[in-house]
């Protein structure tokens, strides 16, 4: 699917879509507040949501291991946010920068922030995390609860427990 869209299906960018909504709910709840102080309304956010979404989708490097694309996702919707709501609470203090990009459209220099952040995660998590350790982090962000994972891997829920905790104070540490 994630190959389709990324080839421009436009059926498959809505599954994506679709599949995603959840995390694009979550993320756009999270900055609502902060939205609604620049005088942006939630669909606004949603629909920026989802073009960051479309730009994760275009940029994700589906041949490599060590990062989701649903982390990929999740860090391209964030930074897409982050980014129109300081344009937007730039122009409602009447200061608009001149080097922010336009936010109608997911630009090339967006997109090679975002490619840019992607390889710097990539990289790092590959040279901090165990085999072990990237085994729980990859089922921890798409969502597993602490048993599932365990259930997964053949270990005690302490031991995924462990190392979520490691994997957290690691990438903190690194990032």
């Amino acid at each position: 699917m994630l190959l389709r869209a990324k080839a421009d299906n436009n059926a498959a960018f809505s599954e994506i879509t679709e599949a995603y909504a959840p995390l694009i709910d979550s993320m756009t709840a999270r900055f609502l507040s902060e939205a609604k102080r620049c005088n942006l309304e939630s669909e606004d956010l949603r629909q920026e949501a989802v073009i960051a979404l479309y730009g994760a989708v275009k940029a994700f490097n589906a041949g490599q291991k060590s990062v989701t694309f649903g982390l990929f996702a999740k860090i391209c919707i964030r930074n897409r946010l982050i980014s129109v709501l300081r344009r937007h609470r730039g122009q409602v203090e009447g200061v608009i920068s001149e080097n922010e990009p336009e936010v109608s459209s997911y630009n090339p220099e967006e997109y090679i922030i975002d490619r840019e952040n992607y390889e710097r995660l990539t990289k790092v998590i590959d040279e901090s995390l165990t085999d072990y350790e990237k085994s729980v982090f990859k089922l921890f962000i798409s969502g597993k609860s602490y048993r599932e994972i365990a259930d997964t891997l053949s270990r005690d829920v302490k031991s995924v427990d462990n190392a979520v905790c490691r994997i957290k104070k690691k990438l903190k540490q690194r990032i």
